[in-house]
């Protein structure tokens, strides 16, 4: 039986990423729309203060799809802001049931393969899970080999098999009603991926944690939003004083 979905792309300066990424998650969805699994979809992309053409080129790609819409956002202040807002937009749209509709997370320089989306839809419903943390892998290593060392031994760690402790919003997907039950993703500077995460675990939503379901993303060391993985990544550097 068939789910609803919803995709928000945050996209802030990202004119030459934002192609490739938006016809990625196109493909994905059209294919799980073949395939069964989606019956309605809404991509929302929200170009967040951009001094670029990252809205123009967005819209480029989408052209007539119904399903999608590029929002020009001046007022959000936060990147967990713009998620939310993406999100509860998306949900309105669709109107649907919360508990047959599913919120996916990606970013606009993420590359999410053509099976992204019906993954994460066949791996929720094999275990009945009301999240899917998925994974990612860098594009290419812009860093010292030291630092790469580091990030190396930082996976390792956190990864245990086929599940692991990582949380990108890069590879996020939550079922509706459980995402509204915690509020959604907080309005926070940075880290809104790992916070609701933690809100989900933390009133009992069943969380699949799983290596199976993976993206990639840029490896640069110079993001758009503070505290994320470009942050991450830098400050793995020997330059940074991190160990």
């Amino acid at each position: 039986m068939s789910v609803d979905v919803v995709v928000v792309v945050p996209a802030r300066d990202e004119q030459d990423g934002i192609a490739r990424t938006l016809h990625g998650v196109c493909a994905s969805l059209d294919l799980a729309v073949e395939q069964g699994l989606v019956g309605r979809c809404a991509l929302e992309v929200v170009a967040h203060r951009c001094a670029d053409l990252t809205a123009v080129r967005a819209g480029g790609v989408l052209g007539r799809r119904r399903d999608a819409r590029v929002t020009r956002d001046e007022s959000s202040v936060t990147v967990g802001q713009v998620r939310d807002s993406g999100v509860r937009r998306g949900l309105a749209r669709l109107d649907g049931d919360p508990g047959r509709t599913w919120v996916l997370s990606t970013d606009a320089d993420t590359e999410v393969g053509t099976g992204w989306v019906g993954r994460i839809l066949q791996s929720a419903r094999a275990v009945d899970a009301a999240a899917v943390v998925g994974v990612t892998t860098l594009d290419r290593w812009r860093g010292s080999a030291e630092a790469s060392a580091a990030y190396d031994r930082l996976l390792r760690e956190k990864t245990d098999g086929d599940t692991h402790q990582h949380v990108y919003g890069a590879n996020l997907a939550v079922r509706a009603d459980a995402y509204l039950d915690v509020g959604g993703f907080p309005h926070a500077v940075h880290g809104e991926d790992q916070a609701l995460v933690d809100a989900l675990e933390a009133r009992g939503h069943r969380l699949l944690r799983t290596t199976g379901v993976s993206v990639v993303t840029s490896g640069r060391l110079m993001g758009r939003a503070a505290g994320g993985l470009a942050d991450r990544l830098a400050g793995l550097e020997p330059s940074a004083g991190v160990a």
